[in-house]
């Protein structure tokens, strides 16, 4: 069960259907790094290849998942940003609760909530 806190940061539902999501990387340093994209796959081997945001050109990530898909970019925006009002624990909470991101993978954020 997620806390309140979480819930909160997470984007009322139903939204209108969009191509932006959501992400968690789990970094080397054993931090966690919130983004969103239009094109996650791409990001990924952005991140991977040292090409992404600065922070993980300077600490690499290990694992990325999804927190939600299909947002309009307003939406996915507002999610990252109270994602990372988070601290590390509420963080590593939602982290337990996600499936390694897979390129084809689709998440219904709203079974997050159950």
């Amino acid at each position: 069960m997620l806390s309140q806190v979480i819930i909160n940061a997470l984007p009322c539902l139903p939204q209108q259907k969009g191509d932006w999501s959501v992400y968690l990387l789990l970094c080397k340093n054993e931090a966690f790094y919130c983004g969103i994209s239009n094109r996650v796959k791409i990001r990924w081997q952005a991140h991977l290849a040292g090409k992404g945001a600065r922070y993980t050109r300077m600490h690499p990530p290990k694992q990325m998942r999804l927190v939600c898909q299909n947002l309009s970019k307003t939406v996915a925006a507002r999610c990252e940003y109270q994602l990372k009002q988070l601290n590390a624990a509420e963080k590593a909470n939602l982290w337990a609760l996600l499936d390694d991101f897979k390129p084809d993978q689709v998440i219904d954020s709203q079974s997050l909530l159950a």
